[in-house]
């Protein structure tokens, strides 16, 4: 005892003495101890401590306010053990008459506590940070059942090899709640201590000159301080954080991210500081100031906390877009805020890493004693990244629930100059911080990258940014309930559905950003690397795809064509020219799509609900109460003679429809906003061509060109529909246009391979054209792949034609030179190698037909291609040798490499042999 009462008297003395010499560690340790053991309270010691000259003294460092902090968690632990053994010693008898453990540690919790109160709010914060955190790690403490207790007993399973311990819970809610209540005031007074700036509305760099007079040393507390609130805050609830003013405190913890990273100009004084050795590598010396910067951002306790403080950040962001207040606009403001600092962030990161030679250089480039410099950089730019998306989604993900009247009420009422900020605004401002830092986003391939491994974060914040910024709210609002009424008719579903509104509704808000980044793409052109720029087209054009959709006609030709064009015939960037044509087929696919809903809206939406100028809402009404008045029957078949019609109306449909639903320039919403059939008809042949370029090997991979070929052929079906229903093309020119070009070119290389091959044949120039071309069998095999792809996609007119030709190339294909395979299989004959090579790309082309006949087609062409497949079946089979069929044939075969929708391979050829029985009964 007498012992123990020296340990106590030495550590008064020391925490008395701010220049003691004993190690931080010592008095934690000797804290922690007494704390956890003084009797019979331990509330004059957490008071000594919180006051005492040790800690209170100035400067008050973060290691400091850590020694404190630890020291209450670990005091936690201490009491918690002993309280544990006392507990086990205890006879069954004695412990109905002695204090519970539970209602033991919470009497200890609370004396500590009411030790704290009245201190230092910064010393105060620290302690409880530590407290809670303690609380926290014994609230899920495993017992050993063999330690006696009967608590735990009741907690522990038999098993088949034991007895097995179940975690038991140790709550403490009255204490844990005490604590809580005093960490969050904690937090409030340090808040009106230190953050004279935010709350005075001064500027980010300092207060009033009247107002440093009385501000307390160490502005740096404010900064500590949040590192402690982040660690513990996230342990409170919800509601209890709504209390602080959190508008306030997201301009603090934004603050503090930007002071982490310098505000962004870490990378400013690299030119500087950068030297040539002798055998020209990149050299930075470790006493340059950008060495001196990079270190005091890795040495700093704010990096190393950056993760729980961007973590506290996105919570107060969350908790500003979910309070259901009258104060929106003012915490949609410092949201936006807090996004807008982030996005200057990252602007001048990218200003300055163009002109930084680092940028520019592999890693053998750099001196040997450089590149640990050159890696801590790039840790604090992935570092970075981390933050921004953590803040970033976290306010997205909350802003997607604010509903858009809520947004447009505020705006009327506050009446100010400056427009209250929505949800896509937010989206706005991700992603230009995002395109900001593409240089970084490329070191973890992309926002496309498709790998298992990718960083799935970044591509969550990523698309839901532009799902909101194509979203309908993001547009102007209707001006009447007419408008929005006939706003839903011209579009056909009036839904949210498969493409409902984004089909036809443009957002000025996507197309602004569209132009912007358009155009700094433009500018861009001669800065920086070949690498950086790489990246910021891929990021742009990833944006774009998206966005495709909710663009006007002229914002696509204008802009989105002209950034695409240049990266199609380029492979060399694989990101950059896989989203170039990703965004074309796009284009496509957004024509079509808005096409086939033109072509519904026309079939349900008939002349007599408008007048002369196709805005009279009075027919509108009328209209509606004559299709509610009909029976469920017969709005069951308009219903369905509305979307019987896949592939295009016949020609007497197109010329009733041509009157049906007149459009004059006054309605003009919709048409606006759809992408010109004439901008696609002249862009059909062009991107017809350039894949056809593109299927040589390093290009286009197979599946990436049957996909896109089919997209093409899709659109150019579309195509044969106006606009304005008139114009209809019968005979699909352009969507034959596109298969014809295959044909021809399959035509072509087979002839040209066979020149090739023989010497005796072609002459001078001509000859000397035609090696120029790849006329390789898997080009050529890769094309025919391509031409069986689009059979899904061709109307019922052009069917028939195109499994014929199909027919003739895979009943004529003839075996390929044997040279080319004999290279992979030296130890075959070539005849044997030809032969089984042939073989086998003829049972894939015959196994990829009849796949897409089986999942391809719609119900009417699928009916027609299987009448079709099996009155040429015998002879397909026959050419690649299957005298089985069905199950354990190509047929089979193909049923298993298409059964991704769950639909079990048996039963999807049972279903074949069905069709094909009544298919062969028509025959």
């Amino acid at each position: 005892m007498a012992a123990q009462d020296r340990g106590y008297t030495l550590l008064l003395n020391h925490l008395h003495n701010p220049n003691t010499t004993l190690a931080p560690q010592t008095i934690q340790g000797a804290l922690s101890h007494h704390l956890a053991t003084l009797s019979p309270l331990p509330t004059p010691l957490a008071a000594t401590a919180i006051s005492s000259p040790y800690f209170i003294s100035q400067p008050l460092t973060y290691n400091k306010l850590n020694t404190l902090s630890t020291a209450f968690r670990h005091a936690v632990h201490l009491k918690f053990t002993a309280l544990s053994k006392e507990e086990e010693k205890l006879g069954r008898l004695e412990g109905l008459f002695k204090q519970s453990l539970s209602s033991a540690m919470d009497t200890w919790v609370k004396d500590v506590v009411r030790g704290l109160q009245g201190g230092d709010p910064v010393l105060r914060l620290a302690s409880c940070n530590g407290l809670l955190l303690g609380v926290e790690d014994v609230r899920l403490h495993a017992r050993n059942p063999s330690n006696g207790s009967s608590s735990s007993a009741s907690n522990s399973k038999e098993t088949a090899t034991g007895t097995e311990t179940a975690p038991v819970r140790f709550e403490i809610p009255g204490a844990r709640g005490v604590v809580e209540d005093e960490d969050i005031v904690a937090l409030a007074e340090v808040m009106d201590a230190y953050a004279f700036s935010f709350a005075s509305g001064a500027s980010a760099h300092g207060v009033e000159e009247w107002e440093k007079e009385f501000q307390p040393a160490g502005q740096d507390l404010l900064s500590m301080a949040l590192i402690f609130a982040s660690q513990s805050f996230p342990l409170i609830p919800q509601d209890k954080l709504k209390v602080l003013p959190l508008p306030m405190l997201s301009q603090i913890l934004t603050s503090t991210i930007c002071a982490t990273f310098k505000s962004g100009t870490f990378l400013s004084s690299v030119s500087a500081s950068v030297t040539l050795t002798p055998d020209n590598r990149v050299h930075i010396s470790p006493s340059s100031a950008f060495a001196q910067t990079i270190h005091s951002i890795k040495t700093s306790p704010l990096t190393a906390s950056i993760s729980s403080i961007a973590r506290f950040t996105a919570n107060v962001l969350a908790l500003l877009l979910d309070l259901p207040s009258s104060h929106l606009d003012e915490h949609m403001r410092a949201v936006e805020h807090c996004l807008e600092a982030l996005r200057d962030m990252a602007k001048k990161v990218e200003r300055d890493w163009i002109s930084t030679s680092l940028a520019s250089v592999s890693d053998a480039e750099i001196a040997p004693d450089t590149k640990a410099l050159s890696k801590s950089v790039w840790s604090i730019l992935k570092t970075l990244l981390f933050t921004i998306i953590m803040v970033s989604d976290s306010a997205l993900s909350a802003a997607v629930y604010i509903p858009p009247p809520a947004i447009t009420t505020t705006i009327i009422k506050t009446n100010s100059s400056h427009q209250v900020p929505s949800s896509s605004s937010f989206a706005l401002e991700t992603l230009y911080t995002l395109s900001h830092l593409a240089f970084v986003i490329s070191q973890f391939g992309g926002v496309t990258s498709t790998s298992s491994t990718g960083f799935k974060e970044l591509k969550k914040t990523f698309y839901l940014a532009l799902d909101i910024l194509a979203s309908p709210s993001s547009s102007s609002s209707p001006s009447s309930f007419s408008d929005a009424l006939s706003s839903s008719a011209a579009i056909g579903s009036g839904g949210e559905g498969e493409g409902g509104s984004q089909g036809s509704n443009n957002s000025p808000k996507a197309e602004a950003y569209v132009e912007e980044v358009c155009r700094a793409l433009k500018a861009q052109k001669g800065e920086g690397n070949v690498a950086f720029r790489q990246a910021k087209e891929a990021f742009a054009l990833a944006s774009i795809e998206q966005l495709v959709p909710v663009l006007g006609d002229e914002c696509i030709r204008n802009w989105v064509w002209g950034v695409c064009y240049p990266h199609l015939f380029d492979a060399s960037h694989r990101e950059t020219f896989e989203s170039a044509h990703s965004t074309v087929l796009a284009i496509f696919a957004c024509h079509a799509q808005q096409q086939q809903q033109l072509q519904q809206s026309q079939r349900s939406y008939p002349a007599q609900c408008l007048d002369g100028n196709g805005d009279s809402a009075d027919a509108m009404f009328a209209w509606f109460n004559k299709v509610r008045s009909m029976s469920p029957g017969q709005q069951l078949r308009d219903r369905a003679a509305a979307e019987s019609d896949r592939s295009g109306p016949s020609s007497s449909e197109s010329r009733g429809r041509s009157n049906a639903h007149p459009r004059s320039k006054k309605r003009g919403g919709p048409k606006k906003t759809m992408i010109s059939t004439e901008f696609v008809k002249m862009l059909v042949p062009f991107y017809a061509g350039c894949l056809v370029d593109n299927s040589v090997d390093g290009k286009l991979t197979t599946p990436q060109l049957r996909m896109a070929y089919t997209a093409l052929v899709r659109s150019a079906c579309a195509s044969a529909t106006a606009p304005d229903g008139v114009g209809y093309d019968e005979t699909f020119s352009l969507a034959w246009y596109c298969v014809q070009l295959l044909l021809d070119t399959l035509s072509r290389l087979t002839t040209n391979e066979l020149t090739n091959n023989d010497p005796g044949k072609g002459k001078g120039k001509g000859r000397a054209a035609t090696r120029d071309e790849d006329t390789s069998p898997n080009r050529v095999h890769r094309l025919h792949l391509t031409l069986i792809s689009t059979l899904s996609a061709l109307p019922l007119k052009l069917l028939g034609k195109a499994l014929e030709e199909v027919y003739k190339i895979i009943i004529t294909v003839k075996p390929t030179t044997a040279s080319t395979y004999i290279e992979s299989t030296p130890t075959l004959p070539s005849a044997m190698t030809t032969t089984g090579t042939t073989t086998k790309r003829k049972r894939e082309l015959v196994e990829a037909l009849f796949g897409e006949i089986l999942e391809g087609m719609g119900d009417r062409e699928k009916g027609y291609a299987m009448a079709w497949w099996y009155e040429h079946r015998a002879a397909l089979l026959a050419v690649v040798g299957d005298t089985e069929g069905g199950h354990h044939g190509v047929e089979g075969a193909a049923a298993k490499g298409s059964a991704e929708d769950g639909e079990p391979e048996k039963a999807k050829t049972d279903m074949v042999e069905k069709v094909g029985s009544s298919s062969r009964a028509r025959l």
